[in-house]
């Protein structure tokens, strides 16, 4: 399987296009966010070991999003899927 192009992919780009499109019409707007719960270079917790560490923030469609170094690997996360891990 191409790893550029999985579905996973796909469904962000359609994602995006799709609030592209609707932003045209006038007929969504942004979410205004609120202040972030994390920051660079926070460390994360999740218990039984797993850490994270916070490397990039930005603003995405549905809110904060956060470039996270987690297991070697470096993921892009939405701000709710974090809210369970705790800042060490």
């Amino acid at each position: 399987m191409n790893s550029d192009f999985n579905f996973g992919s796909k469904a962000r780009d359609w994602l995006r296009e799709a609030c592209d499109s609707w932003a045209g019409d006038g007929m969504w707007e942004p979410a205004t966010l609120d202040m972030p719960e994390f920051k660079v270079g926070d460390l994360l917790s999740a218990g039984g070991g797993d850490v994270a560490v916070i490397t990039g923030m930005n603003e995405g469609p549905y809110g904060w999003r956060y470039d996270v170094l987690r297991s070697g690997l470096m993921w892009q996360v939405d701000e709710h899927a974090l809210l369970q891990w705790r800042v060490i």
